[in-house]
């Protein structure tokens, strides 16, 4: 019998899977590439970070993994 990893990623992507089976909607990312997105946006494109901000508030789930792993340094 196999080891199953049930660690902090695949216990999110489950929860996120059982939700979507619901009729709800789930939006899963990283911390750092959400927040680099953001960033990026906010600079470049402030209608898409609107955008992106308005999308992230209306999401039924919304699962950031990998949090606490972005350098805040960077983050301005």
């Amino acid at each position: 019998m196999e080891k199953q990893d049930f660690g902090k990623t695949y216990l999110s992507e489950a929860i996120g899977e059982e939700i979507l089976k619901k009729g709800k909607t789930v939006f899963y990312q990283t911390a750092p590439k959400l927040l680099s997105k953001l960033m990026e946006y906010k600079v470049l494109d402030i209608k898409k970070y609107n955008e992106m901000s308005d999308f992230l508030s209306t999401v039924d789930l919304l699962i950031i993994d990998d949090f606490g792993s972005e350098n805040v340094t960077e983050a301005k």
